[in-house]
């Protein structure tokens, strides 16, 4: 895990990772007594993504303090880093703000993926054109199988 969070990431708080490593090595690891569902599963029950969502670990992020956390012009956001899911809030985010020394439970962030989490594969383009590749082979295989109901198209005019 701490060769994919963010390059900034401080790893003297390596050990706020823990919990989501914990979640993720028990959400894809079997039971052992009931072989067809999780670890967690069989510990905890459903794990619910929509109530507590994940994401990679050590991603950068701002965290949006609310009007009671702040003064009247004081700045509305604060860098921080992302360590796990709050399994006390719904919808909510553990944060480790550097500039505190704390973590925070917040809902409202901003994520600032580092370029190394590009996906591997084509780009969008790419796609395009291998679909419309894919769909000539079809039309084409379609008229070879059925050479009596293919018809040229009719003009629109």
């Amino acid at each position: 895990m701490l060769s994919t969070v963010d390059p900034t990431f401080p790893l003297d708080v390596w050990d706020l990772l823990l919990p989501q490593s914990e979640l993720t090595i028990n959400l894809l690891r079997s039971s052992s007594f009931c072989p067809h569902t999780s670890a967690w599963h069989a510990l905890h029950g459903p794990y619910n993504f929509d109530h507590e969502p994940i994401a990679p670990p050590g991603m950068r992020v701002t965290c949006f303090k609310t009007p009671l956390q702040r003064a009247s012009w004081a700045p509305h956001d604060i860098d921080g880093y992302y360590v796990g899911p709050s399994f006390n809030h719904h919808r909510c985010f553990k944060v480790h703000l550097p500039s505190k020394g704390a973590c925070r439970d917040t809902a409202q962030l901003a994520w600032h993926p580092p370029a190394l989490y590009t996906l591997p594969g084509a780009s969008p383009y790419d796609d395009v054109l291998s679909n419309l590749s894919r769909l000539e082979h079809s039309v084409d295989e379609l008229s070879r199988a059925h050479p009596s109901t293919h018809h040229s198209p009719t003009p629109l005019c």
